[in-house]
C-alpha cells in the first residue's frame, strides 16, 4: 500500500461514515486530500455539503515515510490519527453559504516533522 493511500485510509477512519474523499497528487506539493460529506441538518437543503477539509500531505512526508522502519511508521500513523482527532474536535462542518456557492474550505498540512518528531 502506498503512503498516501495508507494516510488517506487513516483519515477516513476518523471521518463520518458518509464522507467522500477526493485525492489529487501533484508533482511538487505532494498529495492533496479533499473531504466533505452531506450534513443532513437542513430540511430545505437535504443535499447540503459540509465545509471541505483539505489535507496536504507534503512531498517530503511521502518521500520520507517509506524510509522509516515499520514500527516507526505504525507509530506515525497513530500520531497522525490523533492529530486528525484534534483537528476535528475544533472543526465545525456547518456553514451559511448559499446553495449556489461552493462550501467554504479549511486547509490542514502535515509534514514528516509533524508525525515523526519525538
Amino acid at each position: 500500500m502506498g503512503v498516501s493511500k495508507r494516510l488517506a485510509d487513516a483519515v477516513m477512519r476518523k471521518m463520518p461514515k458518509n464522507a467522500e474523499l477526493h485525492e489529487t497528487e501533484t508533482e511538487f506539493e505532494g498529495t492533496v486530500l479533499s473531504i466533505h460529506w452531506r450534513l443532513n441538518n437542513d430540511p430545505e437543503r437535504p443535499n447540503k455539503y459540509s465545509r471541505t477539509i483539505i489535507i496536504r500531505l507534503t512531498r517530503e512526508l511521502l518521500e520520507d515515510f517509506p524510509n522509516y522502519p515499520e514500527s516507526m511508521q505504525e507509530t506515525a500513523v497513530e500520531k497522525f490519527e490523533s492529530w486528525i482527532d484534534g483537528q476535528l474536535s475544533a472543526f465545525d462542518p456547518d456553514h451559511k453559504h448559499s446553495r449556489y456557492q461552493q462550501p467554504p474550505r479549511i486547509e490542514w498540512a502535515i509534514s514528516s516533522g509533524d508525525i515523526f518528531a519525538q
